[in-house]
Parts: structure tokens; sequence; C-alpha cells
């Protein structure tokens, strides 16, 4: 599910930036950063020197990642310590940002980020755990995707771009969809971490013909918010698919 995000987030920016999305290489090894620091926080790391190492490593890819997404017409993808000083220096004066809209939805995406991130890392460092580090990862990844998303759809509205009666539709389905799948998965019926006979202990009678339990249910739910989201994806450009490329509002 993370790289499906990730993917998804690509696809979207690159509807109006065909020939600046990243390429495979850099996006496969921008997800296999996390998934390394999913992997170690499975290990018997020193659970500060993670959560320190990680802020660490997060605040340099969000800088420079949002400066990219920001200058996306003058400045290629650099992650050399000289422009992400430049860039810094820049943004403590918002008013030379000439792309406000999107200043603004970069903006809140990391207001969010990092309050999830700091929630997280203080937890983890309260309780002395990071075996959650795979939600945290995966929710930052949705909500950016998602904010991107919403802020896709205002820009459209904007230019005066139509969007479709069925793409609102779809909007609906994947609220109700994963609002109701959240909650059946946040219905714990097994721990990963737990022993087997203690995990055991967490089962619980299946609620649909008496086969499917409520983790089923989170799985089936999830999948239709999946298709949804894709479809979304797929279907939010259909107004724009007889017009040229060349004649297509970038934002």
């Amino acid at each position: 599910m993370l790289i499906g995000s990730g993917l998804l987030f690509f696809t979207l920016h690159q509807k109006r930036h065909a020939t600046l999305t990243a390429g495979a290489f850099k996006a496969y090894g921008f997800f296999s950063l996390f998934i390394f620091f999913n992997f170690l926080s499975l290990t018997n790391i020193n659970i500060y020197a993670f959560w320190v190492i990680f802020v660490i490593v997060f605040g340099y890819v969000s800088i420079i990642g949002s400066s990219y997404l920001l200058a996306h017409k003058r400045m290629d993808l650099n992650p050399s310590i000289g422009f992400l000083w430049r860039t810094l220096k820049k943004l403590i004066h918002p008013s030379t940002i000439e792309d406000k809209p999107r200043f603004f939805a970069l903006l809140i995406a990391n207001i969010l980020s990092w309050a999830i991130v700091i929630a997280f890392a203080v937890y983890g460092m309260m309780g002395s755990i990071s075996k959650n580090f795979s939600n945290l990862i995966l929710g930052v990844m949705v909500l950016d995707f998602l904010v991107y998303l919403f802020y896709y759809i205002a820009m459209k509205i904007k230019y005066g771009e139509k969007v479709y009666l069925f793409v609102w539709v779809l909007f609906a389905i994947m609220f109700l969809s994963w609002g109701f799948g959240l909650y059946y998965f946040e219905i714990a019926v097994t721990n990963k971490f737990y022993t087997f006979d203690e995990s055991l202990l967490l089962n619980r009678p299946c609620i649909i013909f008496n086969y499917w339990d409520t983790h089923d249910l989170w799985h089936f739910l999830s999948a239709i918010g999946l298709f949804s989201i894709m479809a979304i994806v797929y279907f939010v450009d259909w107004d724009l698919r007889t017009v040229p490329r060349s004649l297509i509002h970038v934002f």
C-alpha cells in the first residue's frame, strides 16, 4: 500500500507534468528508503537513535521534495546541501513565491505530516516502541496524496475545467468505504507481535455467514476504497480526453 500510494501520487502529478515526474530509479529509491526504516523499526535498534535519525531524514526529504514541487517549472530535483540552504532562505520570504495555491497546499501537507510524525515519535519514545512505524509511513503517504488530490480538484475548478458527477460519486464511495473499513481495522483480532497463544485470545466470532470476521470486512472495504481512489485518478481529467496536451493548464 505504501508503494501504491506513492505511485498514485506520481500518476496524478504526471497528468500535468509529463516531463517533470521523478524517474523510476528515484521513485523506487525513495520507497526503498522508508521500507528500510520500516525494517529497522522491527530490529533491536535503540529507540531514541531510531526516531532521531528518522526525523532528520524525514525533514531533509520533506524540504527537498516540497522545494521541487513548489518550483516545478524552474529547477530539477537536487539533493545537495547547497540547494537545501538556498531553499530554506527563500521560504523565509514566501512573498517571493509565485505559485501561491501550490505553496499553501504544500504547507498544509507538511503541517499535517509533521504533526503525525512528531506524535508517533513522542509516543514511540515514551512507550519504547516503534513497531507501528509502518502505519505512520502509510498514513503520511496517503494523507499527502489526498491533500494533492484535493488541490488538483480545486485547481481544475479554478480554471473552469469540468469534474463529472461520477467522479464525485467515486469520492463518496471512497470516504464511506474507508470510513467503515478503518472502523473494522481498529478491531484487533490478531497481533503479529504476540505469541500464538496470546494472539489467539484476541480472536472473535465470525460475523458474516459464520465465515468472515471483522478483519475480513476491513479487507473487503479497503479493496473498494483502493479501487475508488484509482478510478478517481483515472477519470479526474475525463473532460480533457480530447484536448491536446499543449492546451491543458499546468498547475
